[in-house]
């Protein structure tokens, strides 16, 4: 990508050359085109007002509401949620559809432990893996229960960090192989970062670890895929695994578990997703969302087929007046209008004056382009001003969406490549 330099015209960083690749070339005349979109089937959910979660004064970033979540079903059919909820530790909701949510219990574990995953066992009962940050390091825990609520911590850990060349782990997703063996995958952290640290990470990787009875396990060393967070899989009855993580969401297809597909970005913004295939054959993905002010919360989506899509490229970046700008083709076809919005990327509320004065098209029957430029409104101070990365991106046809983070999907890799 290229940026302007002082005469106006689009330059790499220390370089006086080439101009800026004109504006994208968008399809003129183009039948559907296959696609995935978003249902928002419930946007806030378990948030800190609901759990009972006060503010704490004094501090920046609230770590109050709901989190992590990982779903279950059980075998009556219904569906059991464990989630963090600081400063209650893992908290459980039951759902008789996957999508309404009663509060059942809370504390079923020690607090601490919010990133979590279980298998059910041959007895009925359950086994949960969680870590645990201990002294100099992190450590794979397990519990078992009879009935999903009452927890004991089993001898030992199953995994630390020292089993990686890494440094701390997080997140363990457990599952059983189609030959009856198990997988674990998890996060581990650069050597000195920590989970969850304000600055970001300078780079994730998803490890892998694998068993026959779940205590003792064996670290697979040829699974190391960067950029993945928190991740879950789900086996088909193929035997095919379908790993997604974020962010962004991402979905990775493997027939082993150890060699996978390219990625492939699912265009829904969030974090900590977790993902249950549907009766009709679709996803339903929880994730949660969060404010500094008021902590975090939990969001459902489902996914649907459209006909339409959208490709998008970084035009480049204006420093000097602080502006980033972004080619937007919406392709495929569709019966009703796409919508281009722009909004704040925790509570997707639309920023209307931000939209009037950003998006050259608000509205058109595909295929059609837009433009988006992103100014922070005020004193230029770089591409870190609240309105850019602050924003999220979405397309609307009236029923689904498509969404992309500013800063995790065009602002931040712009920047890291043109340093």
């Amino acid at each position: 990508f290229d940026r302007p330099g002082d005469d106006g015209e689009f330059d790499r960083p220390g370089d006086d050359g080439p101009a800026a690749p004109e504006p994208v070339e968008c399809p003129t005349d183009e039948g559907p085109v296959p696609g995935l979109g978003w249902i928002t089937e419930t946007n806030r959910l378990m948030d800190a007002v609901a759990l009972g979660h006060s503010p704490v004064a004094g501090v920046l970033d609230q770590s109050i509401g709901a989190s992590d979540p990982r779903v279950v079903q059980l075998a009556d059919g219904t569906y059991r949620m464990y989630f963090g909820a600081n400063p209650d530790g893992l908290t459980v909701a039951n759902s008789n559809d996957g999508v309404d949510w009663e509060l059942e219990a809370r504390s079923v574990i020690p607090a601490g432990m919010p990133h979590t995953s279980l298998v059910s066992l041959d007895d009925g009962g359950w086994r949960l893996f969680a870590v645990q940050n201990v002294p100099g390091g992190s450590a794979v825990k397990s519990f078992v229960s009879a009935d999903g609520l009452e927890f004991t911590e089993e001898a030992g850990d199953r995994l630390t960090n020292e089993d990686f060349p890494f440094g701390n782990i997080q997140s363990p997703f457990v599952f059983e192989m189609p030959d009856g063996s198990f997988r674990m995958y998890l996060v581990a952290y650069p050597a000195g970062e920590q989970a969850a640290q304000p600055s970001g990470y300078s780079v994730l990787r998803m490890v892998s670890a694998t068993s026959n009875d779940m205590l003792t396990w064996s670290v697979d060393p040829g699974v190391v895929v960067e950029g993945l967070d928190h991740p879950s899989a789900v086996v088909s009855d193929d035997g095919t695994i379908t790993v997604y993580a974020g962010t962004p969401f991402t979905k990775l297809v493997s027939t082993d578990g150890r060699q996978f597909s390219q990625p492939e970005y699912l265009d829904l913004s969030g974090r900590d997703f977790d993902v249950k295939s549907t009766s009709g054959g679709h996803l339903r993905v929880y994730s949660n969302g969060h404010d500094f002010d008021e902590g975090s919360w939990l969001r459902i989506s489902r996914s649907t087929d459209v006909t339409w899509d959208a490709d998008i490229s970084v035009r480049g970046y204006d420093s000097i007046n602080d502006v980033f700008t972004l080619d937007v083709c919406v392709t495929g076809s569709s019966e009703t209008p796409i919508e281009v919005h722009l909004t704040d990327k925790d509570y997707r509320i639309r920023k209307l004056d931000f939209e009037s004065s950003s998006v050259s098209v608000a509205r058109g029957t595909p295929p059609f382009r837009t433009t988006i430029t992103l100014d922070d409104g005020s004193v230029p101070g770089g591409p870190y001003d609240w309105r850019p990365t602050k924003s999220m991106l979405r397309l609307f046809d009236g029923v689904a969406i498509k969404e992309w983070a500013m800063d995790e999907v065009f602002i931040d890799p712009f920047l890291a490549a043109n340093k």
